[in-house]
């Protein structure tokens, strides 16, 4: 009996030592993946681009025009040249990428919050509830977003004020492109949500 007894325990593996979880299987399927890891250090570099650029160029330097060196070549004082009105691409690239996080982060996070309430009340509060919720996504759906977004930006963005955040001063128009963005962007994940 007792080589019966070890002979079932060898065939088991032991599992405790492998037992990982969710969030450790994704990290280590993602470090095996060598096209994930160089877009995520491509990524974290064009992070640290982005928010440390903003340490050594001013946003007066970025705005700043000169006629005397615009359509400049590359070079030492110039990394990236200059524009056609004698601004330093460098500077405005860290600059422009900045405002384009802004509106990615806070985009998402609109439509996750929209999504996750709206899938999670058409799932919970099934029957009718969920019919509305759901004809309702599929109606936003059908919502042209760039359309949308040229003609708020246009008509909306000058009634908003320019507001300031972590010392940036940011157009109206930029809170108009953040909501068109979130609340046309959250119906997928509220189908997800709600299945």
């Amino acid at each position: 009996m007792a080589t019966l007894t070890e002979a079932v325990n060898a065939a088991q593996p032991d599992s405790k030592p492998h037992d990982l979880s969710p969030s450790q299987l994704a990290w280590r399927k993602l470090r095996q993946n060598r096209a994930a890891m160089f877009g995520l250090v491509l990524f974290g570099l064009l992070l640290a681009y982005i928010i440390g650029g903003s340490f050594i160029f001013s946003e007066e330097y970025a705005n700043h025009t000169d006629l005397n060196i615009r359509l400049q070549p590359p070079s030492a004082a110039h990394p990236f040249g200059t524009d056609p009105i004698g601004r330093d691409i460098m500077a405005r690239t860290i600059y422009g990428g900045q405002i384009s996080l802004a509106i990615g982060v806070a985009s998402v996070a609109i439509a996750l919050i929209v999504g996750v309430l709206v899938g999670a009340f058409a799932g919970y509060y099934s029957g009718k509830t969920d019919s509305i919720l759901m004809r309702f996504t599929e109606a936003v759906l059908n919502i042209p977003t760039l359309f949308l977004l040229i003609i708020a930006a246009k008509y909306a963005g000058d009634k908003i004020q320019n507001f300031n955040l972590f010392g940036r001063e940011f157009s109206g128009s930029l809170i108009v492109i953040i909501l068109i963005i979130g609340f046309t962007s959250w119906m997928y994940l509220a189908r997800i949500v709600r299945s």
